[in-house]
């Protein structure tokens, strides 16, 4: 039987503070499927999508990706999943665009100088950016950066992609771009955010995490259409379905 895509088994993470990130996080989730991390602020939303890559290495507990443990495949897993960071100069650092979408894949050697332009055409084509290659990142939008970064992540060709936080700080047009290319992305995808009307549009299930733990799981349309459960974990209940419940789903693409 094929494994899942993310397993995750008695997961904990504490800061060298000694604040507690993680307790005890078991979860698996399916290849294909598009997860909504949510929770209020220091939830564990982040520390558990940057433990998945052991970014940052957890304190207890096991995770496997397609049936390999992390702690024995490191640099096999990072080929796998990527991660899309919630601020965008975290990605961007080299001098052009060309080079930032380039930079992954030449140093995981997934293509070569010969094949390497073609890679960057196609995955800035996918994030709606094509020339714009020789552009610095200061020279963007800050949408135009998000999207930028989703494209250092697409060039590598993961299996798994995680994304903290992608519409946070964007405006209006920006965040609808932003929506439809993440409805676009065709792989297991993990998705950070509280915007519960972005999520209701691009994952089909949901988890709730609270001071680290995980309080709840199951279909996004059914969990975040429920007024009273998000109060309950602190999450905004949108207007749309604040005031028609379960029809207000109707009005999201």
């Amino acid at each position: 039987m094929e494994p899942p895509a993310i397993e995750i088994k008695n997961l904990s993470y504490r800061y060298e503070d000694g604040t507690k990130g993680l307790n005890h996080v078991t979860l698996d989730i399916q290849k294909g499927e598009s997860i909504a991390l949510l929770g209020p602020n220091g939830a564990g939303k982040s520390t558990l999508l940057q433990c998945i890559p052991h970014i940052l290495k957890p304190t207890k507990g096991e995770i496997k990706v397609l049936g390999q443990k992390v702690q024995d495949n490191e640099s096999w897993v990072r080929r796998k999943v990527s991660i899309v960071f919630q601020d965008p100069h975290d990605q961007l650092f080299m001098p052009t665009v060309f080079e930032d979408v380039a930079f992954g894949p030449m140093q995981l050697e997934i293509c070569n100088k010969n094949s390497i332009n073609e890679v960057v055409r196609e995955s800035l084509k996918k994030v709606g950016l094509m020339g714009k290659e020789e552009k610095g990142s200061h020279d963007l939008s800050f949408g135009q950066k998000k999207r930028i970064a989703v494209a250092t992540v697409l060039s590598m060709n993961p299996e798994i992609v995680l994304l903290d936080e992608p519409v946070s700080n964007l405006d209006p047009g920006a965040r609808e771009n932003m929506i439809e290319l993440l409805q676009q992305i065709d792989k297991t995808k993990i998705i950070a955010s509280n915007d519960i009307e972005m999520v209701l549009q691009t994952c089909n299930k949901a988890i709730i995490l609270q001071n680290g733990e995980l309080k709840n799981q199951g279909p996004a349309k059914e969990l975040l259409t429920d007024n009273q459960l998000l109060k309950q974990y602190g999450l905004r209940v949108p207007s749309i379905i604040k005031a028609l419940g379960k029809e207000g789903l109707k009005h999201l693409k």
